[in-house]
């Protein structure tokens, strides 16, 4: 893991992934507008609080950006340090919450951040700040992440799906920086592809 993990320079890659992006998260966010606005309907009837959580994260160059979600737990139960992390069966997470997060569905909203472009639709998933820095000091080099734009899946989320312990993050590190190093068009297919499976059998969710 000390080797050195150089970002891909194709200038005509990056135009393309980001011309992909606009269009294709314009695209999911029209096709996705009636699930969105019934998941909407679903989680401001099933429990108190807002319709979207809003979270800081991180992306290229490690800057924060604020990071949307539909709101899958109970107002006011988000944790602090490591009880940030979901379990299964986290009595935080709401009803409608847990369909949502085996679904993806509470993801959707991210479409908004692609378009501003503060994340790709392909990249390393972005962590909180805090965390982030927890990572960095157990996990060194884990900032590497950072060299590239956050997105809304990547190669460690359709390989290995939510790490539970440090050694999961130490694996997921392993598979961001194997797509930094090997980004290509290809590849971005190839997630896609695999994303779709993991949407559709649920695998993964926590």
């Amino acid at each position: 893991m000390k080797e050195d993990v150089q970002v891909l320079s194709d200038k005509s890659y990056h135009f393309g992934k980001r011309v992909v992006d606009i269009w294709g998260s314009t695209a999911l966010c029209l096709a996705a507008a009636p699930l969105m606005v019934c998941a909407a309907i679903a989680v401001r009837l099933s429990s108190r609080g807002p319709v979207l959580f809003s979270q800081k994260r991180l992306t290229v160059g490690g800057r924060e950006f604020s990071l949307l979600k539909f709101r899958t737990m109970y107002q006011d139960t988000e944790g602090r340090g490591w009880d940030m992390l979901a379990q299964e069966n986290d009595s935080r997470i709401t009803p409608i919450g847990t369909f949502l997060r085996k679904t993806r569905i509470d993801e959707l909203p991210q479409l908004f951040n692609v378009l501003k472009g503060e994340m790709s639709l392909i990249g390393p998933r972005p962590e909180r700040p805090e965390l982030a820095q927890k990572f960095e000091e157990r996990i060194p080099g884990f900032s590497r992440r950072l060299r590239v734009k956050a997105g809304l899946t990547g190669l460690a989320q359709v390989i290995q799906g939510y790490p539970r312990y440090i050694d999961g993050y130490r694996q997921k590190l392993a598979f961001d920086l194997v797509y930094i190093k090997r980004q290509s068009f290809a590849l971005d297919v190839w997630i896609v592809l695999k994303t779709v499976g993991v949407v559709v059998s649920g695998s993964g969710a926590r």
